[in-house]
């Protein structure tokens, strides 16, 4: 039984694009290094849920500082729950082009690591 998205196939399409790694309806990411609480809607089981957000943006791994949300239903109870850290710039969207750049730095900070720099 549904309890916030209407139709059952909705539900299944969503769990079948999570199963294959397509890419989510949107993402967002924290932009502070301390940690950020983000109301969501679970996508498979359709209950609201908490998250923390923890590590440092540019460091961190994708999963500790990015939220997904895999449709339009989610998306917007995830803006409407989190108005403030949107207005207040503590999340932002989070885009392929943020995930290079991440993976960029982690590479270029482990070759300094590395080499002793």
């Amino acid at each position: 039984m549904a309890i916030g998205l209407k139709d059952e196939s909705i539900r299944q399409d969503i769990y079948e694009a999570m199963d294959e790694g397509r890419p989510p309806y949107a993402a967002y990411t924290k932009t502070i290094i301390g940690g950020v609480v983000v109301r969501y809607l679970d996508p498979i089981r359709v209950t609201q849920e908490e998250r923390i957000l923890v590590g440092v943006p540019g460091e961190a791994e994708e999963d500790d500082i990015v939220v997904k949300v895999w449709s339009r239903a989610e998306d917007v109870y995830l803006k409407k729950n989190n108005k403030a850290h949107f207005e207040a710039g503590r999340l932002i969207p989070y885009t392929q082009e943020q995930k290079e750049i991440s993976t960029l730095f982690k590479r270029v900070r482990v070759y300094v690591i590395y080499f002793g720099y």
